[in-house]
């Protein structure tokens, strides 16, 4: 989902911030930390000092943050995602969303996305599973519920977290490109999304 479907991550690190400014919190962080992890993986990271029972505390607070002031996911779409999502379902395709991210942030990534109620065929969050990525719980999840083989799916990924996760599931990955991140792990790497409805053509093609 993000750094994937939505260039989220400025938001969040602006929003992450000001939640952290209002509970006394330093801000002097390095952002890359937190890309690609949940919350509860990089606090003892990022703020050792603090007593182990606080970390709860603080995921709690920001969960509430985050109801409270949402991401204008719409201003962040990749561009092109939606004509190509359209042209995949078109084609039959069955399509799924699987992020370590809260339901509520990808429902309302979805309703960006202005695409009916129905498009996806599955849909995961991090809080159905009991190990985030890297772990592959979440793509075994969605393999799952959409009935499919891992040599069937192919995911679609930008941090070396997600795509670790996504081949921990036998799943072929591809990567949206980002330089700030080692995506050698993927078998395909694109730049816009208009070459992701070409790169399935041809591995249909190639199957046949």
């Amino acid at each position: 989902m993000d750094g994937v479907l939505v260039n989220s991550e400025p938001g969040y690190f602006e929003r992450r911030n000001r939640y952290f400014k209002s509970i006394g919190l330093p801000t002097d962080y390095d952002p890359e930390l937190f890309i690609g992890w949940t919350l509860p993986q990089v606090l003892p990271k990022v703020f050792p000092q603090l007593p182990a029972e606080d970390y709860a505390k603080v995921q709690a607070g920001y969960d509430e943050y985050k109801r409270l002031h949402p991401i204008d996911f719409k201003k962040r779409l990749m561009p092109g995602v939606v004509p190509a999502l359209i042209q995949l379902k078109a084609r039959g395709l069955k399509l799924a969303i699987a992020s370590s991210s809260m339901t509520l942030e990808i429902q309302r990534l979805i309703k960006a996305l202005e695409v009916p109620k129905d498009f996806f065929d599955a849909v995961v969050s991090g809080e159905e599973v009991a190990e985030t990525k890297p772990s592959p719980l979440i793509y075994q999840r969605a393999l799952a519920k959409l009935a499919l083989l891992p040599k069937e799916a192919v995911v679609i990924e930008d941090s070396p977290v997600g795509i670790q996760s996504a081949r921990s599931a036998g799943i072929e990955v591809w990567a949206k490109r980002d330089p700030r991140f080692d995506q050698q792990q993927a078998k395909y790497i694109f730049e816009n999304w208009s070459e992701v409805p070409v790169l399935l053509g041809k591995k249909r093609d190639a199957a046949k």
